[in-house]
């Protein structure tokens, strides 16, 4: 037969043969003495005399004793190690929110940060790139024509005046400006001619009087050393009458380096050349500067996305970190309320005020508490 704790709820399985009329026993979970009464007809049974249901082992009936009141609700309390079993080695809620809406949030937005500086620090360095080397196609363009404008001007003037000889060319004033001009801010053109019968080639009108009739590829040879080759082959590009082109690298009084352009362009129907020459970062020293302008827009955006990506750290750490202690306290006090009444301490109390669905659980615990109570009592007043 089976004997159920009137405040509690406990069941107990007692064989029928063995109860004597007023046997009395001690519920094992709350201490409440339970009567037990003789059934009228009842088939022996096996089992122990008196034992949880639950449980194998013999529990033995008694009389109510006088036991100190502290040693007997210490048996009416389940001990701390009962209501925390089975809750060590799991992962916690708070650490399921930390990672779901802290940590994959920040790593979410530090990669399109990252994404996103690199895709503007990308669009910066093409931008400046194509943009060099169309300023460069354009400048290129610009000092051939000179040189083609300077070399039909010259071919002008020589048929006119076919009694100018070579030697004079830098001392006649009206050819002189035609065969030296300005290219760019730095650049000039000047006037050299092809090898004579002795294979020498040499200058007949530069800014430098100085290398006026010298050998010019010997001088340069000089002057440029292993960068002479660079230059050589834009020279004698134009010995056979075509135009050529190209860069080389010129030593400044100063020590630079830079990069030079040179376009050699025959003058049709003589034996010279006029070649116009200017500095390669004369070119592109518009897009340079654009280029460090862009590098510093994008440094700034980066200390406002790292800004923005630190501030959202804290800010989405804050809202979990108190949110989340907040439901898991909850949810804890709903936990220890639940266990409490599984116990049979059925006036446990927790004040929760939430108007979602821990509120909506809170209300359903306390209906549940409330239906056990009454169900007790109903059950109460029967045995009466």
């Amino acid at each position: 037969m089976i004997i159920l704790c009137e405040e509690c709820g406990k069941k107990y399985r007692v064989d029928p043969s063995k109860v004597s009329e007023g046997m009395k026993f001690k519920c094992k979970a709350c201490n409440h003495v339970i009567t037990v009464s003789k059934p009228e007809v009842r088939a022996p049974e096996p089992e122990a005399f008196i034992e949880p249901e639950e449980e194998v082992g013999t529990v033995k009936t008694e009389r109510p004793s006088a036991e100190p009141e502290e040693k007997s609700e210490k048996r009416a309390r389940p001990t701390s190690d009962v209501l925390t079993a089975g809750k060590k080695g799991r992962i916690g809620l708070r650490f399921k929110m930390m990672l779901l809406f802290f940590a994959l949030p920040i790593i979410i937005v530090a990669a399109a940060g990252i994404l996103y500086l690199w895709q503007m620090s990308s669009l910066s360095l093409l931008l400046t790139g194509q943009s060099a080397e169309t300023v460069k196609i354009m400048a290129q363009d610009q000092v051939k024509e000179k040189a083609r404008a300077a070399s039909k001007q010259i071919n002008m003037y020589l048929s006119v005046h076919p009694e100018l000889k070579r030697e004079d060319f830098s001392y006649d004033m009206a050819f002189g400006p035609l065969a030296v001009q300005k290219v760019g801010l730095t650049g000039y053109t000047c006037l050299y001619s092809i090898p004579d019968e002795q294979g020498l080639s040499s200058l007949w009108v530069h800014p430098n009087a100085k290398l006026i009739g010298i050998d010019l590829p010997k001088a340069m040879e000089k002057a440029l050393g292993k960068e002479y080759h660079k230059w050589w082959n834009i020279y004698k590009g134009a010995y056979k009458g075509e135009e050529s082109s190209g860069y080389y690298t010129w030593k400044d009084a100063d020590g630079t380096l830079r990069e030079k352009f040179m376009v050699c362009t025959p003058v049709e129907g003589t034996p010279y050349v006029i070649a116009a020459t200017t500095n390669y970062d004369e070119f592109i020293r518009p897009i340079r500067v654009m280029e460090t302008h862009s590098q510093k827009l994008i440094i700034n955006a980066k200390y406002i996305i790292s800004a923005i990506i630190i501030g959202t750290i804290v800010l989405i750490g804050l809202v979990v970190s108190i949110y989340g202690n907040l439901l898991v306290n909850k949810i804890r006090s709903l936990t220890d309320l639940a266990q409490r009444i599984s116990i049979g301490d059925l006036d446990a109390e927790v004040n929760i005020k939430s108007k979602d669905e821990i509120g909506d659980l809170y209300d359903a615990i306390v209906r549940m508490q409330e239906s056990i109570r009454l169900s007790m009592e109903r059950l109460r007043r029967r045995r009466k």
